[in-house]
C-alpha cells in the first residue's frame, strides 16, 4: 500500500496537477507558488478523514514534496520520499498498537 500510494499519489498530485496548475496560473503573479500550493491543499483536504492535525502535517509534507519536485523535476525522488514516509508511519502504528495491546493484556490480568 505504501508503494502504490507513493507512486500514484505523486503521479497525480505532483506530476500532473503541479504541471496543470502551472499552465492555468500562467501570467499571474506568483504562478509557481499557486501551482505548488493548490495541489498541496487538495491533497491535504483529501486526507481530512485522518483529522485536522493530520491535514496540517500532510499539507506541510505536500508543500515540501512539491518544492522538491519543482526544483529537481524528478517524480522518482518524491515517490521514494512519499513511500518512505508512509512506510515509517505504518511501522510506527504497528509498534504502537502492539504496545497498547500488551498494556491492555497486562491490565486484564490484574482485574
Amino acid at each position: 500500500m505504501c508503494l502504490s500510494a507513493g507512486v500514484f499519489e505523486e503521479i497525480v498530485y505532483r506530476g500532473f496537477l503541479v504541471t496543470f496548475f502551472q499552465q492555468i496560473f500562467t501570467g499571474i503573479p506568483s504562478a509557481s507558488t499557486w501551482a505548488l500550493l493548490t495541489p498541496a491543499l487538495v491533497f491535504s483536504l483529501a486526507h481530512y478523514y485522518q483529522g485536522p492535525k493530520a491535514v496540517f502535517k500532510i499539507l506541510v509534507l505536500s508543500l515540501l514534496f512539491g518544492m522538491i519536485f519543482w526544483y529537481s523535476q524528478s517524480l522518482l525522488i518524491v515517490i521514494i520520499l512519499h513511500t518512505l514516509v508512509d512506510l515509517s508511519g505504518g511501522i510506527l502504528s504497528i509498534i504502537m498498537a502492539k504496545k497498547k495491546l500488551a498494556k491492555n493484556n497486562e491490565e486484564d490480568q490484574f482485574d
